[in-house]
């Protein structure tokens, strides 16, 4: 099977307060391949510049300099609303707080990335990922009902409502024990496995990090290593 580029990063700069007294050097000339269908974890010390990586290749934050290209498609200096739109049709986000909102549903929290597109395979694409993520008896809990575990896999199944190529997670470890902590791992193993979506998963859990296909080490904004 041919290679499949998703990812591809050159020379990619993030300088925070360029120029004056407190200039933050946030990423130095990453330069970074990821293909289809990989699964890969980013480590390195706090600080170091794993989740400033991770809001520009979703994205979310635009570099100072250097290329960056999603699914084939140079986003450096692409306008705002098609930003939105690659971000809508492309790419699902996770996080360490599981960013739920209170007062929905688990099945409604699910859907909200689609809104207000609102298809009409959504309800049933929202229920079908509950099911495949073993909440399909929690669909009317809200997120006070649900343990922190049940959390994350309405926050994945939240990630995959929009059909992505990519997954973006970031320390979706790290507010649950290590027991729920790899059956969480376990799942997201079995989605990259069966759907061949792309996950990259910044960590802390070196122990999670050794079972990814690929580890990338970063310190000081620079990629240190790749395993």
């Amino acid at each position: 099977m041919m290679s499949e580029l998703v990812i591809s990063t050159k020379g990619l700069n993030l300088i925070y307060a360029a120029g004056k007294p407190n200039e933050v050097h946030a990423l130095r000339d990453v330069n970074l391949q990821i293909e289809k269908g990989e699964l890969i974890a980013i480590t390195g010390p706090s600080g170091s510049g794993k989740s400033s990586l991770l809001h520009i290749l979703g994205a979310m934050q635009t570099p100072t300099n250097g290329s960056i290209t999603l699914i084939g498609k140079d986003i450096q200096n692409m306008p705002r609303n098609q930003l939105s739109e690659i971000r809508r049709s492309t790419i699902g986000f996770t996080f360490q707080s599981f960013a739920l909102i209170n007062h929905l549903t688990a099945l409604d929290n699910v859907m909200v990335p689609m809104y207000p597109v609102n298809p009409p395979w959504l309800r049933d694409r929202a229920e079908e990922l509950l099911d495949r993520v073993g909440l399909g008896n929690r669909m009317s809990h809200y997120p006070h009902q649900l343990s922190g575990g049940e959390k994350q896999r309405v926050a994945i199944a939240r990630a995959l409502i929009n059909k992505p190529t990519i997954v973006l997670g970031d320390e979706i470890t790290g507010n649950l024990d290590s027991g729920t902590g790899l059956e969480i791992f376990k799942l997201i193993k079995d989605l990259n496995a069966d759907e061949r979506i792309t996950f990259l998963l910044v960590t802390h859990d070196l122990q999670l990090a050794a079972l990814c296909d690929r580890q990338i080490s970063m310190n000081d904004g620079k990629l240190s290593d790749q395993i």
